[in-house]
């Protein structure tokens, strides 16, 4: 079974399904080793975790706003 990757908005390339899903598997090893890395370093410092807890209960209790693009953030 194959599956396909657009590469532009004329022409696509074909990749098959199992590859794709190893492409897939080994961005999410590496995510994880990132971070099991840089908890290792002690990286993760109170502040960051402080901030991190405070955005994930606002995006829980519906405090998010919508933006189009990176410039809105300023």
């Amino acid at each position: 079974m194959n599956g396909t990757v657009t590469k532009n908005k004329t022409e696509t390339t074909p990749l098959d399904v199992n590859k794709i899903r190893r492409l897939f598997a080994a961005g999410s090893e590496v995510t994880e080793l990132a971070e099991e890395f840089l908890e290792d370093l002690g990286e993760y410092k109170q502040e960051f975790l402080s901030g991190l807890e405070r955005s994930v209960k606002e995006s829980q209790n519906g405090k998010l706003k919508k933006i189009k693009s990176l410039k809105d953030l300023k």
